[in-house]
């Protein structure tokens, strides 16, 4: 009898300790994923503070509908954005369901890399998309092109340069939305003058732009020659506002002397677009360069490589191809 109480103690014991490992396992797991929470919408630009409340677990995660959470998970780190209309549950129990969230999320939701930077204080005054950052501050040096010390390029990070220096206007057009700086405050300007020419004795006037493929100069003065400015702030009207048509675009002010090779901002009226240097598709998928390379067919998507129809099958991505009429069924080809 002692001794089948003895067992009967021991398998008790036993099992309590298998659940307090558990408990702790699960809690250890959690503290690989944190969520913050942040006030800003789907479309408002907001960005992440220090006022951002930290919160742990490993199961879904509510995220209701206007909400924008900041999202760490082993490794992979996300700012997702419900614009979906109805709440919705984000999967991170396990790494595999965040990542090919990350890849396949439904319509509706908005996910950019956590970190966005662009401006050379480190932050990133105002986020327009994740290749293109606001940058508020002060400069001397009146045109706009130049780089150095007291320049306006040098409000922009390492990696990163005044959007449009080139006179490419695809740096923008190719990244925004038509109604993207809509609500967005404050008087953003670009390195290129914001017309080629204009003619002033119709009504309305007649403006004309760099043809497809062609570059955007950076005028000191004269007619069309004040800078593309972008935002709520911009006074010097549309008369000319096409210049990154569909996109509404304006002239920085209604100053023919102050053309873009002829803009100082010492009083910080201004600030500039900053666009992010391109990276290679040689180059590592990472945060930093969501068009880097993978391996084993995956795809790079929000700054991870994840799994894809025409990936091969395998134990991580069992929704991948197989020969012939075979199929994938948990990793394996049958």
């Amino acid at each position: 009898m002692m001794v089948l109480c003895d067992k009967r103690f021991l398998v008790l014991f036993l099992s309590l300790s298998f659940i307090f490992l558990g408990i702790s396992y699960a809690q250890g797991v959690s503290r690989d994923i944190s969520v913050f929470l942040t006030s800003g919408t789907a479309d408002s630009g907001a960005d992440f503070d220090d006022s951002d409340v930290p919160m742990e677990g490993y199961q879904d995660f509510r995220i209701y509908n206007g909400q924008t959470l900041m999202i760490h998970r082993d490794g992979y780190c996300a700012r997702v954005s419900n614009g979906t209309g109805r709440d919705a549950f984000i999967p991170l129990k396990t790494g595999t369901e965040w990542r090919s969230f990350l890849g396949y999320h439904p319509n509706g939701f908005s996910v950019l890399p956590c970190s966005f930077g662009g401006c050379s204080d480190g932050s990133a005054a105002v986020v327009i998309v994740p290749e293109i950052s606001g940058c508020g501050g002060t400069w001397t040096n009146t045109n706009l092109r130049a780089t150095g010390e007291n320049t306006a390029a040098d409000l922009c990070a390492a990696g990163w340069h005044i959007c449009m220096a080139s006179g490419d206007k695809r740096e923008l057009t190719d990244y925004v939305e038509v109604d993207t700086f809509a609500d967005i405050e404050g008087a953003y300007l670009v390195g290129s003058s914001h017309c080629a020419s204009v003619n002033i004795n119709t009504n309305p006037h007649t403006c004309h732009y760099p043809a497809p493929g062609e570059l955007y100069d950076c005028k000191a003065s004269g007619l069309c020659s004040e800078p593309i400015c972008l935002g709520t702030s911009c006074v010097g009207g549309v008369t000319c506002g096409g210049a990154l048509s569909p996109i509404p675009s304006s002239a920085s002010l209604a100053n023919t002397s102050r053309g873009c090779g002829n803009t100082s901002n010492a009083s910080g009226k201004y600030s500039v677009l900053c666009c992010k240097d391109t990276c290679s598709s040689s180059d590592p998928c990472s945060l930093t360069c969501t068009s880097g390379r993978c391996t084993l067919g995956r795809t790079c998507r929000a700054g991870a490589c994840v799994c894809t129809a025409t990936s091969p099958c395998s134990s991580s991505c069992r929704s991948g191809t197989c020969p012939g009429t075979q199929s994938c069924h948990f990793g394996s080809c049958f």
